[in-house]
């Protein structure tokens, strides 16, 4: 535990707190999805945990949780396909558009063009982030 958490304070901060948060919502995502009592709030409809499986959210954030964690282990030992992990994570957000769009038809133009747009400038940040900036760059050892 000391040396992961000391290699966690020797990198970058906001990688650091990347991987951190990674593993959190990794580790904690799988719980609240199966449990039937947990709230989730998604294009501002508050949902309990038996309607993300009814409406089939639930899939693709289990799928994110393994994502999450593949890619904080990934960006942990500096292994730079797990970059492409988190860029890619913004477009997660395409299958929960159709899901939403299925139940509210009406409201699915703005939601498809807000969240391309959103998605697209997080994903722009993250991959300059972990890809062009130096101090970032050069964690990954084979692209220094």
């Amino acid at each position: 535990m000391k040396t992961f958490i000391k290699k966690l304070l020797a990198m970058p901060r906001l990688l650091g707190l990347t991987i951190v948060l990674c593993f959190v919502f990794g580790l904690f995502m799988p719980f609240s999805v199966c449990s039937p009592s947990s709230s989730f709030t998604i294009f501002d409809q508050r949902l309990t945990g038996r309607d993300l499986w009814s409406y089939g959210y639930a899939p693709f954030l289990l799928l994110m949780a393994l994502a999450f964690l593949v890619a904080a282990v990934g960006l942990f030992r500096g292994w730079g396909w797990s970059r492409w992990i988190i860029v890619l994570l913004y477009s997660s957000m395409i299958p929960f558009i159709f899901i939403f769009g299925r139940q509210h038809p009406d409201e699915m133009g703005g939601m498809i063009v807000q969240t391309v747009i959103m998605g697209g400038i997080w994903a722009g940040f993250w991959y300059w982030y972990l890809f062009r900036r130096e101090k970032v760059r050069i964690y990954f050892h084979h692209d220094a």
